[in-house]
């Protein structure tokens, strides 16, 4: 999922890729967001960028 989101993906084509619904994407977005204490998916890429998936 991160790295369909690296890639700008929307949380509709990250759902559709992945098999699940969009508000599990936008759900576990959310998380990250708060997990990291991004203010934004650009926060948020920028804190997962160092970290091996």
């Amino acid at each position: 999922m991160v790295e369909l989101l690296a890639e700008g993906c929307t949380d509709a084509v990250v759902a559709r890729r992945l098999g699940v619904s969009e508000r599990t994407v936008t759900a576990t977005v959310r998380v990250l967001l708060d997990r990291y204490g991004a203010r934004s998916r650009f926060q948020l890429a920028l804190a997962l960028a160092g970290r091996t998936w």
